[in-house]
């Protein structure tokens, strides 16, 4: 193949978050796109995302160059399950921190990988404590058996100079002489419609309360609701504060009876004690106490400038429970349990052909990079909250370069 133009750029400011990367080699160019995390014991560092993309980066830089798509869908997840058995490992020794050597095994000097974050060796460690260990009754293992949203995940779409064939693992995209190839999952429409609905609706209770503020120094109208026999006086904003501590999808019906807005406060609580924990545990070094606690600012820093999608992150949540499940909402992603017979959209390509593969951080791609960054550029002012002309699960956040981290890479066959 021929590299005509290689690009990759993380949203946020720290490129040691990007969560997407690329390799080219003799046999294979490739782009993966990193999970973003909606994980709650936050057992990998900086992200889940950037370790699922280091891996699996650089198990497709390892393969042989006559690799099957088989082949190479079953050696990144079993990279990634030697990753789950390695933490394991870590929970039977007496230290509380762990340590993935994601470069173990694998020679660099077969291409060039760019992780999006560093090119070449590298640790990736994550806290753990005694409640993570005890995430399961014996084996904490099962955690990643069991809770699907703790997994590493990864999408990827790698090409074959062997076989020239295009293999899409999930959502990243490609291109060929022009003609964009749909890899739009269903639930993500779906919950990129949720978003959009309240977003808008938001804007409008916001306009609503706006309207009817009073003016000073005029009355203001105050309510009294009686309590109850148990003392409750009907205030539906405490109940649906409670449901969020309790259970995640219990809060959806509290915050519908109540206000939408409030859904966004506990959220933000509990990442800010996610950022606290991140700052105070006993870090490996200090470099890596600072990467952990940035990418939870971060978090808590979108979800800030996001409240509808704070108010989504249930269902995103709840998302992971069609993984590479077939049917209605399922859908391909790298996470150590895939279907090893999973339909996989395979393109074949001739010599000549010109292609492009990317992540879906280009929500407008196009036959060129400089095109495909002016369309995304545009959408950045004229929809940047991405709920009309794309509609996603997220928007552009202040202070971010983008809404997403993004990758493309395009050459000749």
């Amino acid at each position: 193949m021929r590299v005509i133009e290689q690009y990759c750029r993380g949203k946020r400011p720290d490129q040691s978050l990007n969560e997407d990367g690329f390799a080219i080699t003799d046999g294979f160019a490739a782009v993966v796109d990193g999970v973003t995390s909606k994980s709650i014991r936050h057992l990998w560092r900086p992200s889940g995302g950037v370790v699922a993309k280091d891996l699996a980066l650089e198990t497709i830089a390892a393969l042989p160059a006559s690799a099957t798509m088989r082949q190479a869908q079953h050696a990144i997840d079993a990279r990634f399950r030697r990753a789950y058995r390695e933490y394991r490992e870590s929970c039977s020794t007496a230290e509380e921190r762990f340590a993935v050597d994601s470069n173990s095994n694998h020679n660099h000097n077969r291409g060039n990988v760019y992780t999006g974050n560093r090119t070449g060796n590298g640790d990736h460690t994550g806290n753990r404590t005694d409640e993570d260990s005890r995430g399961r009754a014996d084996d904490p293992y099962t955690i990643f058996e069991h809770e699907p949203i703790e997994r590493l995940q990864a999408n990827a779409v790698v090409y074959s100079a062997a076989r020239r064939e295009i293999w899409l693992f999930g959502d990243c995209q490609a291109m060929v002489n022009g003609e964009q190839i749909p890899t739009m999952k269903q639930v993500d429409v779906l919950l990129g419609e949720l978003r959009a609905f309240t977003t808008l609706a938001l804007r409008r209770q916001d306009s609503v309360q706006t309207r009817h503020q009073p003016v000073s120094g005029t009355g203001a109208t105050v309510r009294n609701t009686p309590c109850d026999a148990n003392g409750n006086n009907g205030d539906s904003y405490a109940s649906a504060d409670a449901a969020v501590a309790a259970n995640p999808a219990d809060a959806v019906d509290a915050v519908i009876s109540a206000n939408p807005a409030d859904a966004v406060a506990p959220t933000n609580a509990a990442n800010a004690a996610v950022s606290a924990d991140a700052a105070s545990a006993a870090p490996a070094n200090a470099a890596d106490s600072v990467v952990a606690t940035n990418a939870a600012n971060a978090a808590v820093s979108a979800d800030a400038a996001d409240p509808a999608r704070a108010m989504i992150l249930p269902f995103l949540r709840l998302q992971s429970q069609f993984a590479n499940v077939r049917g209605p909402y399922g859908y391909f992603v790298f996470d150590g349990f895939t279907d090893p017979a999973y339909p996989i959209r395979t393109v074949a390509v001739r010599p000549g052909d010109e292609v492009v593969l990317a992540s879906d951080g280009f929500p407008l791609l196009k036959p060129t990079l400089a095109d495909s960054e002016a369309a995304l550029q545009r959408l950045k002012v004229e929809d940047p909250a991405l709920i009309s002309e794309y509609r996603s699960t997220k928007g552009f956040t202040p202070g971010y370069d983008s809404f997403d981290d993004r990758t493309y890479v395009r050459f000749v066959v």
